[in-house]
C-alpha cells in the first residue's frame, strides 16, 4: 500500500514539474502576434510571433521561422521585458513603458543578467513600421 501511494506521489511530482517546464518555454502572449519591425540601417520586416516559433518577413526576401523559448520575465525601472532564446543566443523583448504592449524592442542584451541594457537590435509596433531613431 505505501508503495502504491509513493510511485503515485512521484508521478504527480513528475507530471506537474513537466506541466511547469511545458508552460514556461512557450511565449507570453503580450509577445506574440504580428510585429511591424525596423532595425538601425532602416530595413523593415514583418516579424510574427507564435507560441514557440517567430517568423520574420521582409520584401524581397524569402520568409524564415525559427524556434524560441521564453527564459525570463520581469520588471526593471518600471521597464516590462520578456527574455527569449533563439539560435543559440539570448535576446530580450522589452516594453520601454509597461502600460504600452503595442510598441516593444528587441534588444541584445550587454549581460544576460541586465535585461533592459543592450543593443537595439530591432524596434516594434504593432500598428504600424515604427522609426528606429526614436529609439536611439
Amino acid at each position: 500500500m505505501f508503495n502504491k501511494k509513493r510511485k503515485k506521489l512521484v508521478m504527480y511530482m513528475f507530471l506537474g514539474i513537466m506541466l511547469i517546464f511545458l508552460t514556461g518555454c512557450k511565449g507570453s502572449k503580450d509577445i506574440q502576434g504580428k510585429w511591424y519591425a525596423e532595425n538601425s540601417d532602416g530595413k523593415q520586416m514583418i516579424i510574427n510571433v507564435m507560441d514557440e516559433s517567430i517568423t520574420f518577413s521582409s520584401e524581397g526576401t524569402d520568409d524564415w521561422t525559427v524556434s524560441y523559448k521564453q527564459t525570463g520575465t520581469g520588471f526593471k525601472n518600471n521597464i516590462s521585458y520578456k527574455k527569449i532564446e533563439f539560435d543559440d543566443k539570448i535576446y530580450s523583448f522589452v516594453f520601454p513603458d509597461k502600460k504600452d504592449i503595442d510598441n516593444a524592442i528587441i534588444l541584445i542584451p550587454y549581460d544576460e543578467d541586465e535585461a533592459t541594457e543592450g543593443t537595439i537590435y530591432w524596434v516594434l509596433s504593432k500598428n504600424d513600421f515604427p522609426d528606429y531613431n526614436k529609439y536611439k
